[in-house]
């Protein structure tokens, strides 16, 4: 695995087109404006391959609002202020101080900050995210991730990932030590996710207590996976992944269905579908989202888009167009 490139971005302005351009290339398209007479932002950003830790301070108050949907995952907890968060479908979640929320990119329509708010967060690229939950559940996820959205600031999960996320915002400022220690960093940034995904109630978590209750997946199980994450690009078949893992396709598949709770063709279909989503956000490749879905063995595009939807909560067509933007 390549060293990460961790950055950081600090920005005080009165400008509010300086502040949307800003944000605009760090998340997605927005508009930024304050209902006060004049515009103030305070912004310091720490970040390190998929994982953003953010303080947002504000004199004057302000409202961020999207031109589309944006990605990832955020946790945030108000210090101080109100924070409020308008969903595409017109829900609102509130928090102020002493609460936590925790809100999918993909649903955020508005952002608004009461006056002089002091806002610390975390950011989550959805691919990050995803990679975690496969990590933990030995398979891709065949649903995009939802998580219980407001929770007390004082709830032990919260708490120690945003001191997790402020030793990465301090630890990479000038010259500090995780400048220069990549592999700190890199576990750093491990022990957030995994916290995050442990400790917040989402819709994984009950399939990921019932997997610690079971047995480790036999080795047979774990060759087969690798085997179709190697080869997810040829024409394999079940009986190819069987011969691979060197069982019958019958025990093949009730180990899938004991020790994954899947079957192997389910599987192989996700690590496809997850391939498909690389290709869609990665620009060297052509801007033809069926071409990239026949690429990776999907031919029925209606169908696809269906799945492909069910599992990152988003059309290929939205992803497509967030190329450049990562």
């Amino acid at each position: 695995m390549s060293a990460a490139v961790p950055q950081r971005l600090e920005l005080q302005t009165t400008d509010a087109d300086e502040a949307a351009a800003m944000l605009s290339s760090t998340y997605s398209p927005m508009r930024v404006w304050t209902p006060a007479p004049r515009f103030h932002l305070q912004l310091s950003m720490a970040s390190i391959e998929g994982i953003r830790a953010c303080r947002m301070r504000s004199h004057s108050g302000l409202v961020l609002e999207s031109d589309e949907p944006g990605d990832g995952y955020y946790f945030a907890i108000a210090v101080r202020g109100r924070h409020s968060v308008e969903t595409w479908t017109g829900a609102s979640l509130v928090h102020d101080k002493g609460h936590g929320l925790v809100v999918d990119g993909r649903s955020i329509r508005r952002v608004t900050l009461s006056d002089t708010p002091d806002l610390r967060s975390v950011g989550i690229d959805s691919e990050l995210m995803a990679a975690c939950v496969a990590e933990q559940l030995g398979t891709v996820p065949r649903e995009r991730l939802r998580f219980a959205p407001l929770h007390p600031a004082s709830a032990p999960t919260l708490q120690l990932a945003m001191k997790l996320a402020e030793v990465l915002h301090r630890g990479l400022s000038d010259e500090a030590t995780l400048q220069h220690a990549p592999i700190a960093l890199l576990n750093l940034r491990q022990s957030i996710l995994h916290l995050l995904l442990a400790g917040v109630p989402s819709s994984v978590t009950e399939r990921l207590r019932t997997l610690r209750r079971l047995p480790p997946a036999p080795r047979h199980v774990v060759r087969a996976i690798d085997y179709m994450r190697e080869n997810a690009s040829q024409p394999i078949s079940i009986a190819d992944v069987a011969a691979a893992a060197s069982v019958s396709v019958r025990a093949l598949q009730e180990g899938f269905q004991r020790f994954r709770e899947t079957t192997p063709s389910a599987c192989l279909r996700q690590i496809r579908l997850e391939r498909v989503r690389q290709d869609l956000l990665d620009p060297e490749m052509p801007a033809s989202v069926s071409g990239i879905a026949l690429r990776w063995g999907f031919a029925h595009m209606s169908l696809f888009a269906a799945r492909y939807r069910k599992a990152f909560g988003e059309l290929p067509s939205t992803t497509i167009r967030r190329r450049g933007r990562r």
